[in-house]
């Protein structure tokens, strides 16, 4: 089964790993890593390798989920990629979390990276246009 790590800026990481266990219950191999104020990138490469270290590297790999493309989160990440069995997806939100959580038993490491990245895509919606194609919309 691959880990999935999450890892933000701020709090988000925790609350996200918080509400996707409100709807689908306790997850095994699901962690958050936040980014605070005050720490730099060699606190956050610390806090990181606290869940994937070299003696009990999932041999399914990890599916590390950022909040941005170029952030700290997702600098470190891609960095620790090179030396560990580590995918990067990034633009977290609930629905490509509940995606990884559902699937990561079924798909290996790049699958799942693949199926997350294209629910994540699929997920954001203009939600008037979606229900009111024709509404009152401001030019």
């Amino acid at each position: 089964m691959v880990h999935i790590v999450v890892v933000t800026h701020g709090g988000l990481a925790k609350e996200l790993a918080n509400t996707v266990q409100l709807i689908v219950g306790t997850q095994e191999k699901l962690d958050a890593v936040c980014l605070e104020l005050h720490e730099g990138i060699e606190d956050l490469k610390k806090k990181i390798m606290t869940v994937i270290h070299p003696e009990t590297v999932s041999a399914d790999g990890y599916l590390i989920l950022v909040d941005m493309f170029g952030g700290t989160p997702s600098n470190v990440s891609l960095e620790l990629s090179q030396s560990f069995p580590i995918r990067v997806v990034t633009g977290v939100n609930l629905p490509m979390l509940l995606e990884a959580l559902t699937h990561r038993s079924m798909l290996d490491l790049t699958g799942l990276a693949d199926l997350v990245h294209k629910k994540g895509r699929q997920s954001i919606f203009d939600a008037n246009e979606l229900l009111n194609p024709k509404g009152n919309r401001e030019e």
